[in-house]
């Protein structure tokens, strides 16, 4: 199973230091930046699992790069700061944080709260799915054969597929945009990028042993974007009417009267 990700937002080197050592100890996959612009484009790159926020950042404060990252995402944020007033506290846990820790704090506490953050998180999710031949488990990032006595072919989930899959399957039953569900699963920069997006749905089905010439409970709407639809409850795009010979036998005597009223007239 991978690491948890983090993202860490930290620009005093010591306390940077100490987060990362902690965290990294702790059983999380840590990454550090030290100012909010290479915050966010960090957090569109590799998409942590939760962020850790200093307010105090050079340029733009930590509640700044809060109210951007709202923007586009959900994930928990665990602001630490020095600021210690209730209402520094409100004000940070209003804009958008999870959780809120006071400097200086114990190494083992932040961990706990990262940790407390992740768990509630995924509690307030339908965490597996039965799809197909397969049970999804979104918190584990697992496939596993739905039969025991069967056992089908795996394909690999990336990353990002996850995160996809995991978009749709927390909203049952909702069309979704595609530019929202690539900011969800990849990140801002993508945005526009339709066809990015078919492949990795496509990838997707692959890999939940859909067939090509199927969609699945993973609807494509034309025009739209996509929905997870496992009762089958949006309905499908008219078809258009196939063209039959006695659609073409009058469109045959339409051009034959109109030429004939042609060369009467001429």
């Amino acid at each position: 199973m991978q690491k948890p990700r983090l993202l860490v937002v930290e620009d005093e080197p010591a306390f940077a230091r100490l987060i990362h050592l902690a965290l990294s100890r702790a059983g999380f996959d840590v990454h550090t930046v030290t100012n909010g612009e290479d915050a966010l484009d960090l957090a569109a790159e590799i998409h942590p699992d939760a962020v850790i926020l200093d307010l105090g950042l050079p340029g733009a404060d930590g509640l700044s790069v809060l109210d951007e990252l709202r923007e586009w995402s959900d994930l928990p944020v665990v602001v630490v700061s020095g600021a210690t007033t209730a209402f520094e506290i409100r004000r940070g846990l209003d804009r958008g944080a999870d959780d809120y820790l006071t400097k200086p704090f114990a190494p083992d506490e932040l961990a706990a709260r990262v940790r407390a953050v992740l768990r509630r998180r995924h509690h307030s999710r339908g965490r597996r799915h039965r799809i197909g031949s397969w049970v999804v488990d979104l918190d584990r990032r697992t496939l596993t054969p739905a039969d025991p006595n069967v056992n089908p072919v795996a394909h690999a989930i990336g990353r990002g597929g996850w995160r996809l899959l995991e978009k749709l399957l927390d909203n049952p039953g909702r069309i979704l945009y595609r530019d929202e569900l690539l900011d969800a699963a990849f990140g801002p920069s993508y945005r526009g990028d339709s066809g990015f997006l078919q492949e990795q749905v496509r990838r997707l089905r692959r890999a939940l042993d859909i067939p090509p010439w199927a969609e699945g409970p993973i609807r494509t709407i034309h025009g739209v974007g996509y929905a997870y639809d496992e009762a089958g409850e949006i309905p499908a795009g008219r078809p258009r009417r196939p063209r039959t010979d006695a659609d073409g036998a009058a469109a045959g005597d339409s051009v034959g009267a109109r030429d004939q009223l042609v060369r009467r007239t001429v």
